[in-house]
This record gives structure tokens, sequence and C-alpha cells, in this order.
């Protein structure tokens, strides 16, 4: 899809980036001929966030 921005007269502008090493989701960010940036993801949104934090340890006071 970048390319395809990039033939008809937008840019791209980032390079696409693997976001984990462990994960196959990737990211990169273009601009079209009009000059709106846009984000181009190779998942779902929630995808890329979902679960990466350690799960919370309970209280022990």
């Amino acid at each position: 899809m970048a390319q395809r921005i990039a033939h008809n007269g937008g840019k791209v502008r980032s390079p696409v980036w693997q976001l984990y090493q462990n994960k196959p989701y990737k990211a990169v960010y273009c601009q079209g001929p009009w000059g709106i940036i846009v984000e181009l993801c190779s998942h779902h949104y929630e995808q890329f966030w979902a679960n990466l934090a350690p799960a919370p340890q309970p209280y022990e006071g």
C-alpha cells in the first residue's frame, strides 16, 4: 500500500517498522498527494497494544 501511495503522487515518510521482534506487526507512515499523513498498519491497532503489559501483581500489603 505504501508503494501505491508513492506511485500516485504521495510519499513514504518512514521506514516500515516491525514493532516487536516476536510478532509480525508492522507499521509505516505515508503522506498523500494532498499532504495528509496516514499510518498504515499490518494488523488492527488494538492487536498492536493488547496484552503487552505484564500482568498486574496482587497487592500484598
